[in-house]
């Protein structure tokens, strides 16, 4: 980064900063911004609102820091913050912060980034404590199956901080391109997607994209429904926002199938990028499982253990029960 006066570059650059609670955001949005930070309240909401400014090669940026939330998914003012700045705020570029030591249950929220924007990058943090536990990531393999950039930091000490920055540059800069890989649903969700898609193509503009509303709107979310409608009415659309209540009660309750497949994409990726490296204590349970389940030494390995606690109830326990015997009565003389 850059110590350059922000009041003597171009304009600003919009970059939301989203991930699940307890990531590391707010170390690593500090990291970014430092001590160019604006405080306040998300307009007509009590939830809180951080701004931070920083420069690089000569662009001046405005990183949001959203609340944190497990989904786009509206069950708090936090999720719904989070989803109307991603979807409404047309934000150059969305940064997914995860856990590396629980990147499938935070895939769950950079998936859903990615079927409403393309330009997502992913920062992998924590990597040192993953390392602790003996999780590691393929990195290549986990950008091959999302298809955007992905970034292993350790925000606490600014690692992979530099490889975020210049990933961040050459998106605005347009020499890299994201195109992601968004989830694939069943064919009839998808053509319920589709038909609403074919609807707001013709009534929204660009910022909007139609396939993402599409989602939220099959799954039930009422604010969504809400905004959509205004939007469609102030522009004399109210038969285009019919066609749309037509199409959503032919595709009835298709939410819980739409949650479904994202949990279960997320949960293929982590276990297809995720290796867990066996401690010591780990690999000698296994080798005594493998020993006591096995069907040629589990019956001996038995017979000898039954062996041993009868010698200890017959035969061993004499041993102890004499050892106490003269120990007491050398203490009575």
């Amino acid at each position: 980064m850059e110590d350059i006066k922000l009041d003597n570059l171009e304009n600003k650059i919009t970059i939301g900063l989203a991930g699940n609670p307890n990531t590391g955001k707010s170390t690593l949005f500090n990291r970014l911004t430092g001590l160019k930070q604006h405080t306040g309240n998300w307009p007509g909401k009590t939830v809180s609102s951080t701004k931070g400014y920083f420069a690089y090669k000569g662009r001046k940026y405005t990183l949001v820091d959203l609340p944190g939330t497990y989904s786009l998914f509206i069950n708090s003012q936090e999720e719904e913050i989070a989803r109307d700045f991603i979807c409404f705020g047309n934000p150059e570029i969305v940064i997914v912060l995860v856990d590396a030591t629980s990147l499938e249950r935070n895939l769950n929220l950079a998936l859903q980034i990615m079927e409403a924007t393309d330009n997502v990058i992913m920062c992998v943090n924590l990597m040192d404590e993953a390392e602790k536990k003996g999780i590691s990531i393929d990195i290549k393999k986990l950008e091959e199956k999302l298809n955007i950039p992905i970034i292993p930091t350790v925000a606490r000490i600014g690692e992979g901080i530099e490889s975020l920055l210049k990933t961040i540059d050459s998106i605005v800069s347009g020499e890299l391109k994201i195109k992601p890989n968004k989830t694939i649903y069943d064919e009839f969700t998808e053509r319920a997607i589709g038909e609403i898609e074919n609807v707001l193509k013709t009534e929204l503009n660009s910022a909007f994209n139609p396939r993402w509303i599409g989602l939220r709107l099959l799954d039930g979310d009422l604010n969504m429904k809400k905004e959509i409608k205004n939007i469609l009415l102030k522009s004399n659309s109210g038969y285009s926002f019919n066609q749309i209540e037509n199409i959503l009660n032919t595709y009835d309750d298709l939410g819980e199938k739409i949650v479904i497949r994202l949990y279960d994409r997320a949960e293929a990726i982590a276990k297809d990028v995720v290796i867990h490296k066996a401690s010591n204590k780990e690999r000698l349970d296994k080798k005594l499982d493998d020993i006591l389940t096995n069907k040629f030494t589990g019956y001996p390995a038995m017979l000898l253990l039954l062996g041993i606690i009868f010698w200890i109830t017959i035969v061993g326990a004499n041993y102890p029960s004499d050892l106490l015997s003269e120990l007491f009565f050398r203490l009575m003389k």
